[in-house]
């Protein structure tokens, strides 16, 4: 692959079922990349997680809205950008050194997994909005002995 990055990007209804659409999208670019499975699947799930966040504290809470997802691959490695247009009246705050929960809690482990599966992580808003940006330094497939082709299947 040269320097020149190769951009996906796409707009999703903010609806939970728009989440298999994003896996599979993912996993098909990842997938021409040959990248090893660890690599592979730290992105899926920080997508999956992204989107998720995106879809419930993001968006209208009757369903509306759209939300915008953007890979980019570079030698290098990949940067995933999850932008979410906010909910009317809300000003959502994340904030990225967040502690993780006691082991009791049920919320608030979206933006750790997030922070723990990518190189780098930044959230900055954008409008009412809010733009979680993730950079992953890939390894590719072969790489590491007993890990196959490195390919994945999209995830349903």
């Amino acid at each position: 692959m040269s320097n020149d990055a190769l951009v996906s990007a796409f707009r999703i209804p903010a609806s939970l079922t728009s989440l298999a659409f994003v896996r599979g999208a993912v996993a098909l670019v990842i997938d021409r990349e040959f990248w090893s499975g660890d690599s592979a699947g730290r992105m899926l799930l920080a997508a999956s997680e992204a989107v998720s966040n995106a879809i419930e504290h993001g968006s209208r809470e009757d369903g509306g809205g759209e939300i915008e997802v953007r890979i980019s691959i570079t030698d290098a490695g990949a940067t995933l950008v999850v932008t979410d247009q906010g909910r009317p009246g809300v000003r959502s705050r994340i904030d990225v050194n967040a502690p993780t929960p006691e082991p009791s809690s049920t919320r608030g482990r979206g933006i750790v997994i997030m922070r723990n599966l990518s190189d780098d992580l930044r959230v900055e808003r954008v409008g009412d909005g809010m733009r979680v940006t993730m950079d992953f330094a890939i390894g590719r497939a072969g790489a590491a002995a007993g890990r196959g082709d490195g390919r994945i299947a999209a995830a349903a």
